[in-house]
């Protein structure tokens, strides 16, 4: 059986906005088996940078970290960002399901802050990854978050639900 499962999220920033994000999960099977999936969250809390988020899965076990992960093989954008590029706008979110493995790993190269009007580079926040072993993500959420603030350009990586606060 299949239910969908209805999340709205709130983000609040400059002059406030709503996002509603509707995804058809799974849930758990009468008898205790859940579904074994991960969801990745994405979310850009700058108010002026766009940001390719720069986000890599590998589904098997890799000899060295993180320079394993970012190859190009490993590289997802499809359904990431405006239109499959990977890159959010100011203020927007977005997220995709993996199915887990138990090699499962996920991360950001630390994402590419753009210029939202030119594309031009800005910076580089700071990578971040995360392995299925010996966290257990199967079943939960891993969120990504992007600011730029006073402080810099900072990447963040969080593993269970969250609803990030802008900056």
């Amino acid at each position: 059986m299949r239910t969908v499962i209805k999340i709205t999220l709130l983000f609040v920033a400059g002059c406030g906005s709503a996002l509603t994000d509707s995804v058809p999960r799974e849930a758990p099977v009468a008898g205790g088996t859940a579904v074994e999936t991960v969801r990745i969250d994405f979310w850009n809390l700058s108010r002026t940078a766009a940001v390719d988020v720069e986000f890599f899965a590998a589904n098997e076990p890799l000899a060295t970290l993180p320079d394993d992960l970012w190859v190009p093989a490993y590289r997802v954008t499809a359904s990431v960002g405006v239109a499959g590029t990977g890159i959010l706008e100011p203020g927007n979110q977005d997220s995709i399901e993996f199915a887990c493995t138990p090699g499962l790993t996920v991360g950001t190269a630390g994402g590419r802050f753009l210029d939202n009007e030119t594309g031009e580079f800005i910076g580089s926040g700071t990578a971040r990854w995360v392995q299925e072993q010996p966290l257990g993500l199967c079943g939960s959420t891993v969120t990504l978050v992007f600011t730029s603030n006073d402080n810099g350009l900072v990447t963040r990586l969080y593993v269970g639900p969250l609803v990030p606060q802008a900056p």
